[in-house]
């Protein structure tokens, strides 16, 4: 990340951050949806596709 553009700790960390950041709420809401909805398989399997892709 350094040769990206900025070479400052703190910018790199939150930076970096993001993508977890970004992934925990996912979390939270889709685990919400699940149950809101009671479907799992639905769920289960759209978040195993998207985690192959990536």
């Amino acid at each position: 990340m350094k040769t990206a553009g900025t070479s400052d700790p703190f910018m790199i960390g939150l930076i970096s951050m993001l993508p977890y950041a970004v992934a925990s709420l996912g979390i939270i809401l889709i685990g919400r949806n699940s149950d809101r909805t009671g479907e799992r398989r639905w769920h289960l399997g759209a978040c195993a596709l998207a985690g192959a892709a990536g």
